[in-house]
């Protein structure tokens, strides 16, 4: 260390070795300077005062194609919901309709249980005249299938019945 003379004011003043300078400043480290991170920008906009901005007409379409996808997505939360309301109202329909078929199934095995078929035939004959076929009249084929038959015209052997069997007919009667 060694004490020079300064020449304009006239004070002294210590000299301090490189070696001795660099420790001083080890033990007091000035406050660092927080860096401010800037944003790299795009070349493009670079040179621009502004950064650039929508248009009102851009705007106004992205608005208009908001409002038609809020628009459809109403438009399928209300057909979704009324789907499920007519599937409920389904399904109560059909349970009703099964309720309904087996109160009418339970019924008419009410009814042919009760039925007594000797009365009805003795109904019929006494009251309403009912009478048994002749021998001549029952006609009889084999059924080619085991479900029912529908009649397209006459059967053979169902022609017009001749003077004499006409005349068989009235003796039998009497």
């Amino acid at each position: 260390m060694t004490r020079e003379r300064n020449i304009i004011n006239g004070s002294t003043a210590l000299k301090y070795s490189t070696a001795a300078t660099a420790e001083r400043e080890r033990r007091y480290l000035p406050q660092r300077e927080e860096k401010r991170v800037s944003r790299p920008i795009h070349k493009k906009y670079a040179k621009l005062k502004y950064a650039p901005s929508i248009n009102l007409i851009s705007f106004i379409a992205l608005m208009v194609i908001v409002t038609a996808f809020v628009m459809s997505c109403v438009g399928y939360v209300r057909l979704y919901s009324a789907l499920k309301t007519s599937e409920k109202t389904t399904a109560a329909v059909i349970s009703e309709t099964k309720k309904l078929a087996a109160a009418n199934a339970n019924t008419e095995n009410s009814i042919y249980s009760n039925l007594n078929l000797e009365e009805i035939r003795k109904a019929a004959i006494e009251k309403l005249g009912m009478v048994y076929p002749y021998e001549n009249q029952i006609i009889t084929y084999k059924a080619v299938t085991g479900g029912y038959v529908r009649q397209y015209g006459e059967l053979k052997g169902n022609e017009a019945e001749k003077f004499f069997e006409r005349l068989l007919s009235l003796v039998a009667a009497r």
